[in-house]
C-alpha cells in the first residue's frame, strides 16, 4: 500500500501538503493591497489555497501544460541556456513571467487573470523543488529506483512527498514549521533564474547523493526533509513577493 501511495503522488509535485503549505505561509507576507487584490480573484483565502493544487489537478486533461512544471537544465552544466533547455518558453522559468505579466494586465479578461494567480501559485513552488530543475538524464529522477520506508519507489517521488511523510509533520505543524523558517528569512529575491540556478546546484550537490537501487537511509532523509522545509519557506516568501511586486507596486522600495 505504501509503494501504491508513491507512485500515485509521483505527478503532484511537492505533493498537495507541501503546495497548500506555501499558498498559506504566503499569505502572511502580502501587503493589505496584494492580499485583498489575492482575495477579489480567488474568492477567499481557503480558495487561494485550494487553488495551489490546481494546475497539478488539470494537467491530465491538459497535457500542453505538463512542461510548464520544470525545466531540465543538465546537472553537469554551468546553468540554465535557454537554446538549449527551454526553445520553445514552455517551461517553468519562462512560464513565471508570462503568467505574472498576464495576472498584472488589467485589460484581460478576470477569468485568464484568476488562472494565472492559481498557476503563479503552483509553479513558484515547483521551481523550488530541485528535481524539476536538474536533469540527469532519467526523466527527473522518476528513473532512479530507490528504496525508501521500506517500500520501492523513485527518487523523485522521494523529494516531491516522500520526505515530508517521513519528518511526520500533519498540515497544521507543517504550516507552523514552514512559517518559523519563512520569519527568519530576508526580504526574498525574485530572480525566477536565481531560484532555478539554486534548484539546480542542490540537484546536483544533495539531491544525488543515492544511485539507482540505493536505500534512502535516515540521514539522508533527515538532511533531506530539513532542506525541502527551508525550499518550501523560500518558495512562500518568494511567491508572496511576486504577488506583492505584481498586485500592490507601492510596496516596491524607491528605485534611484
Amino acid at each position: 500500500m505504501l509503494a501504491s501511495w508513491f507512485f500515485a503522488v509521483s505527478a503532484a509535485f511537492w505533493g498537495p501538503s507541501g503546495h497548500r503549505a506555501i499558498a498559506r505561509v504566503a499569505l502572511d507576507y502580502l501587503t493589505p493591497t496584494a492580499h485583498a487584490r489575492v482575495v477579489e480573484l480567488a474568492g477567499s483565502d481557503s480558495a487561494f489555497i485550494a487553488a495551489s493544487n490546481w494546475a497539478d489537478e488539470i494537467r491530465s486533461t491538459l497535457r500542453e501544460t505538463g512542461p510548464w512544471h520544470y525545466v531540465d537544465v543538465p546537472i553537469d552544466s554551468a546553468g540554465y541556456v535557454r537554446a538549449r533547455d527551454c526553445p520553445t518558453r514552455d517551461c517553468v522559468i519562462e512560464i513565471i513571467p508570462w503568467f505574472r505579466r498576464m495576472l498584472v494586465d488589467s485589460t484581460a479578461p478576470r477569468a485568464a487573470r484568476r488562472e494565472a494567480l492559481w498557476y503563479l501559485t503552483h509553479f513558484v513552488g515547483d521551481v523550488h523543488q530541485p528535481l524539476h530543475v536538474g536533469e540527469h538524464h532519467d526523466r527527473g529522477g522518476n528513473d532512479v529506483r530507490v528504496t525508501f520506508m521500506g517500500a520501492e519507489t523513485n527518487l523523485h517521488s522521494v523529494w516531491d512527498s516522500g520526505l515530508l511523510t517521513w519528518a511526520g509533520l500533519d498540515d497544521v505543524a507543517l504550516d507552523a514549521e514552514v512559517d518559523r523558517r519563512a520569519a527568519r528569512l530576508p526580504p526574498p529575491s525574485l530572480d525566477v533564474l536565481e531560484w532555478a540556478a539554486e534548484s539546480h546546484d542542490l540537484s546536483r550537490d544533495r539531491v544525488y547523493r543515492v544511485r539507482s537501487g540505493d536505500p534512502i537511509d535516515d540521514d539522508y532523509a533527515r538532511a533531506g526533509s530539513d532542506l525541502v522545509l527551508d525550499r518550501l519557506a523560500l518558495a512562500a516568501r518568494r511567491l508572496a513577493g511576486l504577488l506583492n511586486a505584481a498586485l500592490d507596486p507601492s510596496s516596491l522600495p524607491p528605485t534611484r
